[in-house]
């Protein structure tokens, strides 16, 4: 809603940002690169209703006195953090008595490869796996499914299977034309028993002892 307050953790360049900040009325980014948070501040800057950080998640949790918000947003940012359990429940203490918990992942332990590796992912993300996690944090899950089912078959060939490390952008540009609209219409005929990654939507218990 309009009057809620989101923070966004790992924002990069804040090209998800932009969709966020479309239904919220407080955004906050926080963005530890350096290089990034140059691009970040110079998209973001000049929007009385962004706030910026270039920290990492555990400063700003710790190091910020900040009045709760109601909902946290990461895409595609969990996996690149080692102790994904501990960051999950710092998470929750910014978060108000039933705020919301945003999650975007890559799925499938078996799709795990060398690109992967690369660029920073310490793992990828069972869907069970994910719920146990999020849960042990002080969340209640609301929702939790695979998402991009065709997108399993181009990287299990590409990345997994003949070791690919870096994209091709030819044929990104050729899945995101044919094969993203596609998924799309798949999707919203049936839910994936499997996907490239995983969509998760958590509140925040009202009673959070359950936190590490």
């Amino acid at each position: 809603a309009k009057g809620n307050t989101c923070v966004e953790f790992g924002s990069g360049i804040g090209k998800f940002s932009k969709v966020i900040f479309e239904d919220i009325g407080q955004l906050n980014l926080v963005e530890p690169s350096k290089n990034l948070f140059k691009k970040l501040h110079e998209r973001y800057a000049h929007n009385e209703n962004v706030e910026l950080f270039n920290m990492s998640l555990e400063q700003y949790v710790e190091g910020t006195a900040l009045p709760l918000h109601d909902s946290a947003v990461l895409v595609n940012v969990l996996e690149h953090i080692k102790d994904d359990q501990l960051a999950l429940s710092e998470i929750s203490k910014v978060l108000k008595p039933g705020g919301y918990l945003l999650l975007f992942v890559p799925a499938l332990n078996m799709l795990y490869s060398k690109f992967d590796k690369k660029i920073g992912h310490y793992r990828r993300y069972q869907k069970n796996e994910l719920e146990s996690l999020v849960s042990n944090a002080g969340f209640k899950v609301i929702s939790n499914h695979y998402c991009d089912i065709l997108g399993v078959f181009p990287w299990l060939v590409l990345n997994t299977i003949f070791g690919r490390t870096k994209l091709d952008h030819n044929l990104v540009k050729l899945y995101d034309n044919v094969g993203v609209p596609l998924t799309r219409a798949i999707e919203k005929m049936l839910v994936p028993p499997f996907g490239k990654n995983l969509i998760c939507v958590a509140r925040r218990s009202d009673d959070n002892r359950l936190a590490v």
